[in-house]
């Protein structure tokens, strides 16, 4: 299924059609495209995507071997590529949507690897991912790019920190009010929390005053009130261990990620039609593990009541269930 967006170029058709085993060759023909038609089409393959999301899901449960949907994650690693700062307003427009649609197309990938994309995109001025941080989203995860790119640029640009310590700092006690106006711990905590977390991991001192008053005020999963000191001491003494890939290096790192088994007569960047896709300690197809945040192989389907973060985990072991399989 290909389909049925408006390209200029048909060298775009191969985002389609590969997942990514795509050759490096085609990556590459891509990117030689003229810049502002390539990005137009790009751009136009995310907002097919948001068109015709309800066609391809019931395509996906009718016939799920028959394409690898991955087509917007392809245009999003090459608008990263790029560094296409001016496709931004699209990609925000993709992410705004709700939590089904995010799910079926990004899925795992959302939290674990656009972040790249979106840092190479915006490392010209990281301060125009900020407004799409602050403002309210149908699915707070959605943010998560965003935020991991900007945490990142601060850690790999020292020189900047003091430039744009004060930017950061509103940035994140914008995060600090958005938890605070849950009515209890949800996703707006997980979501600051995560921040919070890559903050201490990559030894931010500029938002020392902010952690703190994140987890004085009870904000932070796994961090009570009094536990700033043991916060403080990681964060004196962490140091950010951070590689931003190329595109190539990006793909070859997911395949390995999902495990691709590949027959011994082919090589990386061969068609999928000639890879043995039988993960090696998972029995699932390893084009659809992508396709959801948890670790399901069908689109999201709730059907299952709620439960909240802090009852007892379903599971029965006794722990609440934010500390047990929550994240699972």
């Amino acid at each position: 299924m290909k389909g049925n967006p408006n390209l200029l170029h048909s060298e775009i058709g191969a985002l389609y059609e590969y997942d990514f085993s795509i050759p490096r060759a085609k990556i590459e023909e891509i990117l030689a495209l003229p810049r502002p038609s390539l990005i137009k089409d790009l751009e136009e393959v995310l907002e097919e995507a948001t068109r015709n999301f309800k066609d391809y899901d019931r395509f996906y449960e009718a016939e799920p071997e028959e394409s690898l949907f991955l087509a917007p994650v392809h245009a999003l690693f090459l608008l990263g590529e790029l560094g296409a700062i001016e496709a931004l307003p699209a990609i925000n427009q993709f992410l705004k949507q709700d939590e089904e649609f995010l799910d079926f197309w990004l899925g795992d990938l959302l939290t674990e690897e656009v972040w790249q994309a979106i840092y190479k995109l915006a490392h010209s001025d990281i301060t125009q991912l900020f407004p799409f941080i602050m403002e309210p989203v149908e699915q707070v995860f959605a943010k998560s790019p965003h935020i991991k790119a900007a945490l990142t640029y601060m850690a790999l640009k020292r020189n900047k920190r003091s430039v744009l310590a004060a930017d950061y700092k509103k940035l994140t006690q914008n995060l600090i009010e958005q938890a605070k106006a849950s009515p209890a711990f949800t996703d707006e905590n997980a979501i600051l929390t995560s921040a919070v977390f890559k903050a201490i991991d990559y030894g931010l001192m500029e938002l020392e005053e902010e952690i703190k008053m994140a987890i004085e005020a009870e904000l932070i999963d796994d961090y009570g009130k009094n536990d700033w000191e043991i916060a403080q001491d990681l964060l004196v003494k962490n140091e950010p261990d951070i590689s931003i890939m190329t595109i190539y290096e990006h793909y070859e790192a997911i395949q390995e990620w999902y495990n691709y088994e590949e027959t011994s007569d082919v090589d990386f960047g061969q068609s999928m039609n000639n890879i043995d896709y039988t993960p090696k300690e998972k029995n699932i197809d390893p084009r659809l593990a992508p396709k959801t945040v948890y670790n399901d192989t069908t689109p999201f389907k709730k059907t299952t009541p709620d439960v909240g973060r802090n009852e007892p985990c379903p599971c029965g072991s006794g722990k609440k269930h934010k500390k047990c399989c929550l994240r699972k």
